[in-house]
């Protein structure tokens, strides 16, 4: 990023000859500036610290406060900074500095080297309204300490910023604002009614709407209030940064949970960076960055108690495609005490290209916030009839993010089972060309990876899901419990892979509820295989229903001991080969082919119940039995193949018939066709 790119002590590095001295200020002029320079401003200079070469030379009382001569002017001139004091600002927390403040900003915008603007400590009031700001002009350099505060005065009502171009029309370029606080008072404004609507009332800290070069650097914004603390926000716009600022929201009297977000992007080429967002979750702190068009860098930021870390959105609505790819990164960020962590908007028309979101630290306080939806990263899905979000996406990842949330044992009205997910790739707009890969994921409600829309039009196409640490997904014991899996596939997919993932239940007793869950006949070139599945009690339903889909299963080659299989448990498919691997014995077979599924072994002590019509078999111990496992039960025709357990409880694919109590339960042997009989060996 282009920062300001003026010397930062422009007439300092130009030696002057006493007689351009004696010219420019007169005798007196001289001689006084040469008695400073040969004592504390030399000194000062020395050590190449402005502050102290303002207060060596102005800030010790040479200069009246509030007072500039001509003889002060045409010094004040020759030095990189201006002081707001000079200009009769007092910094006292009482008077009024607006009026003194703007002087300093109008005297630096006047002079030729454009001298900073200084504000030692103190506490600066200042009054904006809807139609008076503090007026910046291009190449206007901001800055102080954090001792010097810029506070909104009590009950300043409505205002529409506090700093910004004499219009939101005018353009001005080579800002800078740092090393500030800005405080917005909004506990002691109980005359605003912050109204997104109404311009005149959003109460930012800083907005300006056409500009090229604007950086916001090492500032405190404390009690933010308003739509947007921080809003760089126009068509043609470009180069602007956020960075190293700090963040402290608390919501203004005005329109119920009006929309925020402190920092808000509209323009091109833009980075936050290094920046603290705090928010009290009971605030309902929107956003802590929204960025829109790109190229952008989101990195190495830290939110608590925002509703959603960052927005990425492809352009605002009515704005020009100015660019081929929204090349943005986010990453590197820790957002705490979030419903979302990144969340992608793609506006209708206006592809989603190029984003990487990477390397960032998500907690979800998904209890807390109870918002309808909850996410670590996903696409936003908009099924009103505008259709604004009907935007296409095309080449993201989504690689090594931890994302954790919040357990919730207690059912919530508020929570939408279909919108929650640890990482949901589920627009309405078309998908294509999407990694997500190596994340960590622990504790979703609902599910945790969901790819694609149910009955709607669009297509997913080259998708790949990989390496995934899933742990403990799929635990809301609420709502629809066929959307708690771990991986989730619905819809119009294609070329879609999920390889290799690590998914458990680490809970004493099972809570989790599918590993994979597909939905929907359209599905082509679909492969979910070779991923990992384990639980420390009971097991996963795996509910792969989709035609088509390339699981990986394979008729296999079973070699035991001996058959029957009696003390051994085996469990086989229809089709599985059985093979003999010890000594052939004359009149045996070299192997039996599985006509129907079964499991080998012996199963003593387990007893069941069940009523009549249900698959839900309660045994006396379920630590013998796994998914997949197929059982007799005495008293009940046919045999039972186990799709879930949880507790005690062990679902079957199939009801049972009758009603039984504490019935024996056994596992039911495959049937086998034998073939290859050895014939008796020859003497």
């Amino acid at each position: 990023m282009n920062k300001d790119n003026r010397p930062a002590a422009a007439g300092m590095d130009k030696a002057m000859s006493r007689r351009k001295l004696l010219v420019s200020m007169g005798a007196a002029g001289a001689l006084a500036a040469g008695s400073w320079m040969s004592g504390g401003v030399a000194e000062a200079a020395s050590r190449d610290n402005a502050a102290d070469l303002l207060e060596s030379v102005f800030g010790r009382g040479n200069v009246p406060e509030g007072l500039l001569t001509n003889v002060n002017r045409k010094l004040a001139e020759l030095f990189p900074m201006v002081n707001v004091k000079w200009f009769g600002a007092l910094g006292n927390g009482v008077k009024d500095d607006t009026q003194a403040i703007q002087q300093a900003i109008n005297f630096a915008n006047t002079a030729a080297e454009k001298p900073i603007v200084f504000f030692p400590a103190g506490t600066y009031i200042v009054s904006p309204t809807r139609t008076t700001r503090i007026v910046l002009h291009s190449g206007i350099r901001l800055t102080g300490s954090h001792a010097a505060v810029i506070r909104v005065k009590n009950d300043a009502g409505d205002y529409e910023t506090i700093f910004g171009p004499a219009t939101n029309n005018t353009y001005i370029e080579n800002v800078s604002i740092s090393n500030l606080t800005i405080d917005q008072n909004a506990s002691n404004n109980t005359t605003c009614n912050v109204t997104v609507a109404d311009n005149g009332s959003r109460q930012y800290a800083i907005a300006i709407y056409r500009f090229q070069h604007v950086i916001v650097d090492n500032v405190r914004f404390v009690s933010i209030c308003g739509i947007n603390a921080v809003t760089l926000n126009g068509d043609g716009s470009k180069f602007a940064v956020v960075r190293d600022c700090f963040f402290r929201f608390v919501r203004a009297r005005g329109q119920a949970n009006y929309d925020n977000s402190a920092v808000y992007f509209n323009c091109e080429n833009h980075a936050a960076l290094g920046n603290v967002f705090l928010a009290e979750i009971a605030e309902k702190a929107y956003g802590a960055i929204e960025t829109h068009n790109g190229l952008a860098v989101i990195a190495n930021n830290v939110s608590e108690g925002y509703v959603t870390g960052v927005n990425v959105v492809s352009q605002s609505q009515n704005t020009a495609v100015t660019r081929d790819n929204s090349d943005i990164t986010v990453t590197g960020n820790t957002f705490s005490k979030a419903a979302h962590g990144v969340r992608l908007w793609s506006i209708t028309d206006k592809t989603l290209h190029n984003v990487n979101i990477t390397n960032n630290t998500i907690s979800l306080a998904n209890a807390e916030h109870a918002e309808r939806e909850c996410s670590g990263v996903s696409t936003v899905l908009d099924l009103s009839p505008n259709r604004v979000l009907d935007g296409d996406y095309d080449t993201l990842l989504v690689a090594g993010n931890t994302i954790k949330f919040q357990m919730e044992p207690v059912q919530r009205a508020t929570l939408i089972d279909s919108v929650n997910y640890a990482i949901g790739i589920t627009p309405r707009g078309n998908m294509a060309n999407v990694l997500v890969s190596h994340n960590v994921i622990t504790n979703a409600p609902v599910a945790g990876i969901k790819v694609g829309l149910h009955n709607q039009p669009n297509r997913f196409v080259n998708i790949a899901v990989r390496d995934n640490v899933i742990a403990n997904s799929g635990i809301y014991q609420h709502g629809i419990r066929d959307y708690c899996a771990a991986v989730f596939l619905v819809g119009n997919l294609e070329r879609v892979s999920v390889v290799g993932n690590h998914i458990s239940d680490t809970f004493d007793t099972m809570q989790g509820h599918q590993s994979f869950y597909t939905f929907g006949t359209a599905m082509k070139e679909v492969t979910i295989r070779d991923n990992t599945v384990w639980s420390k009690q009971g097991g996963y339903r795996s509910s792969i229903q989709s035609p088509g889909i390339d699981t990986g299963d394979k008729h296999v080659i079973r070699y035991v001991d001996s058959v029957p299989l009696t003390s051994e448990k085996l469990t086989v498919a229809a089709g599985d080969t059985i093979v003999p691997d010890g000594p052939p014995a004359p009149d045996s077979f070299y192997g039996y082919r599985a006509t129907t599924g079964g499991t080998f072994g012996t199963l003593t002590g387990v007893t069941g119940t069940v009523a009549s019509g249900t698959a839900g078999l309660t045994v006396n111990n379920a630590s013998l039995l796994r998914v997949g496992d197929v059982l007799a039960i005495a008293g009940a025709p046919a045999s039972y193949e186990i799709v879930y357990i949880k507790g005690s409880v062990v679902v079957l694919r199939t009801p049972v018939p009758v009603s039984l109590t504490n019935a024996a339960v056994s596992f039911h042997p495959p049937a086998l066709l034998p073939f290859g009989k050895y014939e008796a060996l020859q003497a």
